[in-house]
C-alpha cells in the first residue's frame, strides 16, 4: 500500500486492511499524506441487499435493535505452511474469517463499546475457533463465530423488538433476506393450577396450532436482492466513483471503521492471550 501511495496510486486493500491496528493507522496516515484514496476490500458491504437492509433497519423496520448473530465457519486442514495457521503472516479464524461477520455487525448495528471473546488455539498459536461477543453503543449485543476447523452456514439474523431480519446464504455473500414481524408476549402468567395443564398432550397440541396461526399472521417481507455477476463489481464501482470525485475514503467502508474493527480484534485477542 505504501509503495502504491509513493507512486501516486489509490489503493484497494484486501480485507482485513492490515494485520494489526497500528499498521492500519500507518496506511491511513500515508494515504492522507499523499492525498490518495484507500479502502479495505470488504466487498460484502457493497452488495445492494446489504444497503437495503441497513436502510430498513435505520427506518425502524425492526424496532429497537437488540441482537445480531452471524458466523463464518469453514474447515481447513491444519498446515503450518498455510498462512491461515501462521501467526507471523496474520493467521487465525478471527482475523481471516471472523472479520466478515464483525464488519457487518459494525455496518448494521453501529459502533462497538465492549468486547468479550473465547478462542481455541492451534499448536501454532493462532485461534482455530473463536466466539466473539460485542456490545454496541445502542446496547445491542452481537454474537459472532469463526472457525478454521469446522464448516457450516448458520443463519445471519438481526433481532429487534418488532421484527427480525434473517439473511439467506453465507455471511460473506448473502443471497436474500426476509423481515418477519414479532408479536410481543404480554407477560401475563397463568394461575398455578393451570401450569400443570400446559404439559398435557392436548395442551401441547393446541400450543403448536397457535404457533402456526401466529406464523401466518406474522407474514415475512422479502427484501430485493439483485446480484449481477460475481458481486465484486459493486465494490469496484464504489472505488471508481470515489476516485472520480476526489474522495479520500468511502462512506460505506471508511478507513476509520476498518481501523476500529482491527481495534476490536486486538481487544478480543488480549482476552485469550492474557495481555492488558
Amino acid at each position: 500500500a505504501e509503495l502504491a501511495f509513493a507512486a501516486g496510486r489509490p489503493v484497494l486493500i484486501e480485507k482485513p486492511l492490515a494485520a494489526d491496528a497500528a499498521s492500519a493507522r500507518r496506511i491511513a496516515a500515508k494515504a492522507a499524506e499523499h492525498g490518495l484514496f484507500a479502502m479495505e476490500a470488504m466487498w460484502t458491504r457493497f452488495l445492494p441487499l446489504m444497503e437495503t437492509a441497513r436502510r430498513d433497519i435505520e427506518a425502524g423496520a425492526l424496532g429497537e435493535l437488540r441482537a445480531f448473530d452471524a458466523a463464518f465457519l469453514r474447515a481447513t486442514k491444519p498446515n503450518g505452511a498455510n498462512s491461515l495457521f501462521d501467526p507471523e503472516r496474520g493467521g487465525g479464524a478471527l482475523l481471516n474469517r471472523g472479520v466478515y461477520p464483525l464488519s457487518l455487525a459494525r455496518f448494521l448495528m453501529g459502533p462497538v463499546t465492549e468486547v468479550q471473546c473465547l478462542a481455541r488455539l492451534a499448536e501454532t498459536g493462532v485461534d482455530e475457533d473463536c466466539s466473539l461477543m460485542v456490545r454496541h453503543a445502542s446496547g445491542a449485543i452481537s454474537t459472532l463465530r469463526s472457525s478454521l476447523r469446522t464448516s457450516g452456514e448458520p443463519p445471519m439474523v438481526v433481532y429487534g423488538t418488532t421484527g427480525t431480519l434473517r439473511f439467506e446464504g453465507p455471511v460473506w455473500r448473502p443471497l436474500g433476506a426476509k423481515i418477519m414481524s414479532v408479536t410481543a408476549d404480554h407477560g401475563m402468567s397463568a394461575p398455578a393450577r393451570f401450569e400443570t395443564l400446559r404439559e398435557t398432550p392436548l395442551a401441547q397440541q393446541l400450543s403448536r396450532k397457535l404457533q402456526s396461526l401466529k406464523a401466518l399472521r406474522n407474514r415475512a417481507r422479502s427484501l430485493p436482492a439483485p446480484l449481477l455477476g460475481s458481486g465484486y463489481q459493486y465494490e469496484a464501482a464504489e472505488v471508481m466513483e470515489c476516485v472520480g470525485r476526489g474522495d479520500l475514503t468511502s462512506k460505506i467502508m471508511p478507513l476509520s471503521e476498518s481501523i476500529e474493527i482491527l481495534d476490536v480484534i486486538e481487544d478480543a485477542r488480549r482476552t485469550w492471550q492474557g495481555g492488558s
